[in-house]
């Protein structure tokens, strides 16, 4: 008997054999001038990203994603250093309509790090401060409220982040719970939790996030506040972060930036200019000239960046 029933919950998911796979690229060219007190103590021309990303679909509800991420860097003989940054399988609408069971190497639904796409050129805050990785190993169930309301998640993880496996991976698995809301739009409201219990002579291990999201063209303002709990230490901030779309003012699509942190008693201040120079589907970035300034005032700390960024994806 148990069979049959198998079958018919499984039916729906492997209806419908239209099968596809998609190649896309995206690849961040990028000059960083460092300096100390205003003397220059870095410059260099790099490759910051480069993701090779396979996305294949089994069916209109089971779909797969490999995600490779290249980049520069001085601790590999070859220059150049590789991660794994999603390797994962999805089923939608397996229990729950609107939903989406993801396993493998899957994002971390927490805060703004797992919706981050680098309009500002600098990292999420959760990255940026070593608070939570955008994805981690694990399994997430996630989903979205009927009449686009709102979103939600559920997820249990590594916690460690897709950096570290084996024996950096301790005993004790991460859980977390992550909901946004849209009363009325153009106003988000979420928040973020992700507790992990202790293990041995390790305490436990607690973050939050609070984000509060307002959009009226050609403004957007993104708030965060950030909460976490590591070693016996707890810790915590908040970015502020300002859009301004110009393309009706200048008649270019042009977008201004400007984003203050506070985290740990110092701050960080960041203003950039993004150029979309060309535009893909559904106005995804194709190719983006961007630049930007960035200053730790405490410690007299400034970085210049320029960058052109191109992306395109085709079927294979």
């Amino acid at each position: 008997m148990r069979e049959p029933v198998v079958f018919l919950c499984l039916l729906p998911l492997i209806s419908g054999f239209a099968q596809s796979t998609s190649l896309e690229l995206y690849v961040w060219n990028r000059y960083t001038a460092d300096f100390d007190s205003l003397n220059l103590k870095g410059s260099e021309f790099a490759l910051k990203r480069a993701y090779l990303r396979i996305n294949h679909s089994f069916s209109d509800r089971v779909s797969a994603r490999f995600n490779l991420d290249f980049f520069s860097s001085e601790r590999y003989p070859d220059g150049a250093g590789v991660k794994v940054k999603y390797a994962y399988v999805q089923f939608k609408d397996l229990l729950i309509p609107h939903s989406r069971f993801t396993w493998g190497l899957v994002k971390t639904y927490f805060g703004t790090v797992y919706e981050w796409d680098y309009t500002c050129m600098e990292k999420a805050p959760e990255d940026l401060y070593h608070a939570v990785s955008s994805t981690d190993y694990g399994l997430s169930l996630s989903g979205s409220f009927p009449g686009e309301y709102g979103e939600y998640a559920v997820f249990l993880l590594n916690g460690e982040g897709y950096r570290k496996t084996g024996r950096d991976v301790d005993l004790s698995p991460a859980s977390g719970v992550h909901l946004r809301i849209t009363p009325i739009y153009g106003i988000t409201l979420g928040g973020s939790l992700i507790y992990e219990p202790p293990v041995d002579t390790l305490p436990y291990e607690l973050y939050a996030a609070g984000v509060v999201k307002i959009r009226k063209d050609p403004v957007s303002i993104t708030g965060e506040y950030l909460y976490t709990e590591e070693n016996g230490e707890a810790k915590q901030g908040f970015m502020a972060m300002f859009f301004f779309n110009l393309k009706k003012l200048v008649k270019k699509d042009l977008q201004f930036v400007l984003r203050w942190d506070r985290w740990n008693e110092e701050n960080l201040l960041f203003s950039g200019l993004n150029w979309y120079i060309l535009r893909r589907e559904k106005g995804k970035p194709g190719i983006v000239l961007q630049t930007a300034w960035e200053r730790k005032p405490e410690k007299m700390k400034d970085r210049l960046m320029f960058q052109i960024r191109w992306e395109f994806a085709t079927k294979i």
